[in-house]
């Protein structure tokens, strides 16, 4: 073991003002209402130097070559280079949206994303060399505290419907965890967070002057809450963990029931899910202060390891023409007209709708980096709380944090053994529903076995 060093930068990846309306994963953003980061925590031992880039994005960013440039500038190797990103689903995105039934989107959107391109690369760039350079002699904690912000959100209706809705008699874990890096003099330099819930809140809603806007969403409320509160320069960056099943307590909408069994999702008044959004936000900030503050950091000599493996998932695929996706009975309030009592539309043959697909393989990419006796399972699949908490249950090293939305662009949801039956949208993604438990499990402890 070598003395630790650490260093840390943050930086904005908003788009400009002329960039409005702004194309984001899921619809298009009218105006900004605050700011997305691309943070970096930089850790190293004079021996080796791990990068970790944590961008509060929907998704992976697509910048052609992100990791070699990132590799360039800093001096850290490319193997050692950390990408994550929060899923946030409130960000501007970089990726063309070809989700069916959408117009195509204009050349004057495609012009921005590309430009959002540049805007990402110059932020993680800059952010990079700065967690770099400003690397000093450092101490390390870890520790965990309960944040009650999290729900599961599988929930089948009183009719048979398998709806995204709370299910608060769902398996959740609550817990938060976090490494903490102050400087000699006990300054904190940063804080990796990581809590399994979706960054949703606000999803799809406009705020109180009916503009839809960009967000870093609850996830980055909280971080900007304890950065401010903590003062200086210390860099508090959120990685989501286990969350395939997985909303805050307060999300994107409302699911109404019928007498006869119907169920709607129905949007909240213009306003309020911001609202939410800052309520969950500066809840979990306050949580994560209170799990930073109860830290105490012992450890300054540190050995660092790195090693990853791609586990092939059992894979389907959707019939074509075969309706399946059951997300929500219908939008807004019911139209009786179009649904009058006791003409519920019926179920469709779940057994149909999708086949095996043994040629295609879901690919997912599992890293394992060791902090000490830290543990750090990061992957880009999107699994359901369960399977993480079964990782956690079979590491060898009693602090072990899973990390999801890393590494690559994210695979498809992967349901658990015990949820393979919930007839949700997730159910119909690329992995086979309850397929993958022992593979995963397999391939995490033969990294540890072997690492």
């Amino acid at each position: 073991m070598s003395k630790l060093y650490v260093g840390a930068a943050r930086r904005t990846i908003d788009p400009t003002p002329d960039m409005y309306p702004m194309p984001t994963r899921f619809n298009i953003a009218d105006a900004y209402y605050d700011s997305c980061f691309c943070r970096v925590i930089a850790v190293g031992n004079g021996e080796e130097k791990l990068l970790f880039v944590v961008l509060e994005l929907s998704d992976y960013p697509t910048v052609e070559n992100l990791i070699p440039q990132l590799s360039e500038a800093t001096g850290v190797k490319k193997e050692n280079i950390l990408i994550t990103f929060t899923h946030n689903h409130t960000s501007p995105c970089d990726e063309s949206n070809n989700h069916p039934g959408r117009p195509p989107e204009t050349e004057e959107q495609l012009a921005r994303r590309e430009k959002f391109k540049t805007i990402e690369l110059e932020a993680a760039l800059s952010a990079a060399k700065e967690a770099v350079e400003t690397m000093r002699p450092a101490r390390m904690g870890y520790g965990t505290v309960d944040s009650f912000v999290n729900v599961n959100r599988d929930y089948q209706s009183s009719y048979g419907y398998w709806i995204e809705a709370p299910n608060y008699a769902g398996f959740s874990d609550k817990t938060l965890a976090c490494l903490k890096f102050e400087d000699e003099e006990g300054k904190l330099i940063a804080a990796l967070l990581n809590h399994g819930t979706h960054s949703t809140c606000a999803f799809l809603q406009k705020d109180a002057d009916h503009k839809t806007k960009t967000s870093g969403n609850f996830s980055g409320v909280a971080t900007k809450f304890a950065e401010k509160h903590f003062g200086g320069d210390a860099v508090i960056a959120w990685t989501a963990g286990a969350a395939g099943n997985q909303n805050p307590i307060m999300s994107h909408g409302l699911l109404y029931e019928y007498p006869d069994g119907y169920v709607s999702e129905v949007s909240y008044p213009d306003g309020v899910g911001f609202m939410q959004m800052e309520y969950v936000g500066r809840r979990h900030g306050a949580d994560a202060v209170r799990c930073i503050d109860s830290i105490v950091c012992d450890v300054d000599d540190l050995s660092l390891s790195h090693a990853s493996t791609m586990a092939l998932l059992p894979a389907q695929k959707r019939v074509p023409g075969v309706q399946g996706v059951i997300r929500m009975g219908g939008h807004g309030l019911r139209d009786e007209a179009e649904i009058p009592y006791g003409k519920v539309p019926p179920l469709p043959d779940f057994s149909k709708v999708t086949v095996p697909d043994p040629e295609h393989p879901v690919k997912m990419y599992i890293h394992l980096v060791k902090l000490g006796d830290v543990a750090l399972i990061m992957t880009n699949g999107e699994m359901y709380a369960e399977l993480g908490a079964a990782i956690k249950k079979a590491s060898p090293m009693e602090k072990t944090v899973v990390v999801t939305y890393s590494t690559e662009k994210s695979t498809s949801y992967i349901l658990d053994r015990s949820s393979k039956h919930h007839r949700v949208f997730q159910s119909f993604s690329a992995t086979i529903p309850g397929s993958a438990d022992d593979i995963i499990l397999d391939a995490v402890q033969k990294l540890f076995r072997e690492n």
